[in-house]
This record gives structure tokens, sequence and C-alpha cells, in this order.
């Protein structure tokens, strides 16, 4: 994770978890204690997209295979992870990423797939764009 998501981050409980939250999860002490015997890190990038399931309740996929099924009920990803929220979908546009330096960077966030082998970007909703002068 680079420096500017790193400004715009902050931890969140189970309780305040959003449909479209876009989270980092980190591997707590205790579980990677009781699990030294695996590679936990392994096909793993740590960030996660929420969703809404048809019956209403929440899960989150995790993004090193896009968006394929390895997915963690949020008790279960409370009970392995620290988690943290980095911005919700409801609040940003996608932005090519030729554009990156047209904003400035607390407004910009990165979503790397596949341990950063894709990445988009998006840019906060009503963000202004720099003047070029700006953005040197």
């Amino acid at each position: 994770m680079d420096d500017q998501t790193l400004e715009t981050t902050r931890n969140i409980s189970i309780e305040d978890i959003k449909d479209r939250d876009v989270l980092r999860l980190t591997y707590t002490e205790e579980w990677k204690a009781s699990h030294y015997d695996r590679d936990w890190q392994h096909c793993f990038d740590g960030l996660a997209v929420v969703f809404k399931a048809n019956a209403g309740n929440l899960f989150m996929r995790e993004t090193y295979w896009g968006y394929d099924p390895t997915t963690f009920l949020l008790e279960e990803a409370n009970e392995r992870f620290h988690i943290t929220l980095l911005f919700n979908f409801h609040d940003v546009e996608k932005l090519d990423e030729h554009h990156v330096s047209d904003y400035a960077s607390k407004d910009v966030h990165r979503l790397p797939m596949h341990h950063g082998h894709r990445t988009t970007f998006y840019v906060k909703k009503g963000a202004t764009r720099l003047n070029r002068e700006d953005s040197k």
C-alpha cells in the first residue's frame, strides 16, 4: 500500500462495515501463531470488497484472484484479521491511470489485484481536478 492510501484509512469494526466497502485485511498475530504450518499469505492480497448477498447478509471477497469466490463472512474475518476501511465504492468513480496525477493524492485510491499485476484507480466523487501548475 502506498503513502497516499495510508492517509485515508481507518480501523473499522465489523458492525460498521457496509456494502461495497473496500477493506485492508491484516492477519492478527494470534491467528498467524495458531496457523504456523500454513502458507497463509499464498494467493492473498490483503484487500477485500464487501458485498450484500441475496439474503441481505454481508460477506467479503479478497482481491487476489479478482472477484473469484475467495470469500469470508464478516465474523470469520473478524477472528482472522485487523480490518481497515480504505474507501467505499459508492463514494468514488473509476479513474483512468493516465489521470491519477490530475487529482490530489488524498482523493485518489489505488486498488491492486493479484499482487499488483492489475491495478484500478478511483477518485472521490466531487474531487477537484488540479491545475497543471498544482500537479507538479
